[in-house]
């Protein structure tokens, strides 16, 4: 082999090198840049990921607090709205809210009526505020999807707040009440199966259950 021969060969083995070497510093580069895409995509789909599980909770549990809610004031609206009254509730009324009354006192008959109503109430006054929260809770999460239906709810349970004040007052007072007035405060105070108001409770009720128990599947 010539001189010049091997000058040549020498030439293309450091030029086959070189090459070599840009080829693997461009690989390594092309990896390097894959794998942070990589770890971006895979950290962007977690997240979203991580979010939706969140999300399906949250939902889950305020949807199964909200009902169970709704459960508790259907019961204590047939509680307070029982039409009977039975002795010894008048008398633990008397106890606990420790009446100091005689029974020629002027209105003796209705001051135990509404201290009977008044106890009655402690558990649905209860129910009304957590669900007071949970509307709250369920807007912010929702927003206005069941808003209207919480709201029916709210006011049904004002309405036999304020027909149980009035009803009760006049009964002290010994005011009478205008006939047709107590005929519709007694059908929303003295509940059965099928009056309108009840009607009204279960209907607000199914509608609430329509929109929250798929969020428990």
């Amino acid at each position: 082999m010539g001189y010049v021969e091997e000058k040549m060969d020498k030439v293309i083995i450091w030029w086959v090198s070189r090459d070599w070497l840009l080829t693997m510093q461009f690989v390594k580069d092309l990896s390097t840049i894959f794998a942070t895409i990589t770890a971006g995509i895979v950290a962007i789909l977690g997240l979203r990921t991580w979010k939706i599980q969140l999300k399906g909770r949250t939902e889950y549990d305020l949807a199964k607090k909200l009902l169970v809610e709704i459960y508790k004031i259907k019961e204590s609206l047939l509680f307070v709205r029982s039409f009977y009254m039975s002795g010894g509730e008048r008398a633990n009324a008397y106890e606990k809210l420790k009446l100091d009354l005689e029974k020629e006192d002027p209105g003796y008959d209705g001051k135990i009526l509404r201290s009977v109503y008044f106890i009655r109430m402690k558990g649905l006054n209860e129910n009304h505020n957590n669900l007071h929260i949970l509307r709250l809770e369920s807007r912010a999460i929702w927003g206005l999807e069941i808003d209207e239906h919480l709201f029916k709810l709210d006011e049904k349970i004002k309405t036999l707040k304020i027909t149980l004040d009035i009803y009760t007052r006049a009964q002290i007072e010994n005011s009478p009440l205008n006939p047709d007035n107590i005929e519709k405060y007694e059908r929303i105070i003295f509940g059965h199966s099928d009056d309108d108001f009840s009607k009204d409770i279960e209907s607000i009720i199914q509608g609430l259950e329509a929109i929250v128990k798929p969020y428990l599947k």
